[in-house]
């Protein structure tokens, strides 16, 4: 239609773009995922937060610095919430992000965006894999430790999670 001809004539569908657009379309045709978004009550994209770490409530003190990033996307369901971030890397290493996707959903469950029992995601698009976990209490701990320990920099701890 109207939208090949005009990806066409800029030349979208080579290069970066041409891989995003197949990603997404390949995203859209993962079973489970498309199962995820026609089931939901609602759909949250790119939900942006900043959110002070002694809101967070995991230190008895002031702590300083702040919590930032962006969540790929929330999914309502009846008495649950789920976190999804897509992660477009070549290898499937799931240890990496469970820490980032936790911080979200505890920022979630903070911001009242997260109602329920909350589930994480990671949905590692060019390996058509979709990976769950609950925000489970084992999780939790860790992320209050980190937290307690973290030197917090004036951009946020947010970014130091996602580049790892």
């Amino acid at each position: 239609g109207l939208a090949r001809i005009a990806a066409d004539e800029l030349d979208l569908a080579s290069g970066p773009a041409g891989e995003a657009a197949r990603l997404a379309l390949e995203a859209l045709e993962h079973e489970e995922f498309r199962a995820l978004v026609e089931e939901a009550q609602a759909l949250r994209q790119e939900v942006e937060f900043c959110v002070p770490l002694a809101e967070l409530g995991v230190s008895e003190t002031e702590q300083p610095g702040f919590v930032e990033g962006s969540i790929d996307l929330v999914v309502l369901g009846e008495n649950r919430t789920l976190i999804l971030d897509y992660k477009t890397d070549a290898e499937v290493a799931p240890a990496r992000y469970w820490s980032q996707l936790g911080l979200y959903g505890m920022v979630a469950r903070h911001c009242g965006l997260a109602p329920g029992e909350v589930e994480l995601a990671l949905f590692y698009v060019r390996a058509g894999q979709l990976l769950r976990r609950s925000l489970d209490d084992e999780l939790l701990a860790s992320l209050e430790e980190m937290l307690r320990g973290a030197s917090v920099a004036s951009d946020g701890i947010g970014q130091s999670l996602e580049s790892g």
